[in-house]
């Protein structure tokens, strides 16, 4: 939804913006959530919870073990069957923001995966922010993706070839997969934020976002 400073701060001053976060698993859209709720009072609903919950799983840990690596036996049925449980979370999330005031949505890095019909809502009724990552992150976000364990969904993107065990393939796919998707998510973007200077506090949020 493509919204002019002006309309963005309209929008907020009615009770009316609705923000969706789209970036990589482990870039900080949580963080960045808790900061509009912070300095705006925007209040934020995270799709991975609803995910969790229809999966029935207790953390984000549990739901990564469960899902397991591109290479585990069974992958792509619990990949697959990920992707509907998030086209259906994110629409109930998308509901329950609608009519509540201004809200973030909080979405999971492969949201760009789900149904076409609920992307198309999703991209029409919310003001879509990107926060990019750049070659900088590449390392940090390989790092976290095993420290931190999240769910990934990896589509094509794991190639076997590149390395000689699965794990050291996971790692040199990584890159991939994040060039992949960035390409997806600059295109559905209303509004781009470099990950490093926003998390540095190198970027006045009210000015970068129409709100001051």
């Amino acid at each position: 939804m493509k919204l002019t400073p002006q309309e963005v701060k309209r929008q907020y001053e009615n009770g009316a913006l609705k923000i969706a976060l789209f970036g990589m698993s482990n870039i900080g859209k949580s963080h960045f959530a808790k900061r509009l709720n912070s300095d705006f009072g925007i209040k934020s609903i995270e799709v991975d919870t609803f995910i969790q919950h229809k999966l029935g799983k207790s953390s984000m840990n549990d739901h990564a073990a469960w899902l397991g690596q591109p290479y585990s036996d069974g992958y792509t049925a619990r990949e697959n069957e990920v992707m509907q449980l998030e086209s259906e979370a994110t629409q109930d999330a998308m509901q329950q923001c609608l009519g509540s005031g201004n809200m973030v949505l909080d979405t999971p890095g492969s949201v760009i995966y789900t149904e076409q019909k609920i992307l198309e809502q999703l991209t029409e009724q919310f003001w879509i922010i990107y926060i990019e990552a750049d070659n900088s992150d590449v390392e940090r976000l390989k790092e976290l993706y095993y420290s931190s364990p999240k769910p990934l969904i990896w589509k094509d993107s794991y190639n076997p070839k590149l390395a000689s065990t699965p794990d050291e393939a996971v790692m040199a796919s990584y890159p991939n997969l994040l060039a992949n998707r960035a390409e997806i998510y600059s295109q559905l973007a209303d509004l781009t934020l470099p990950a490093q200077p926003l998390f540095e506090g190198k970027i006045d949020l009210a000015i970068a976002l129409g709100l001051s």
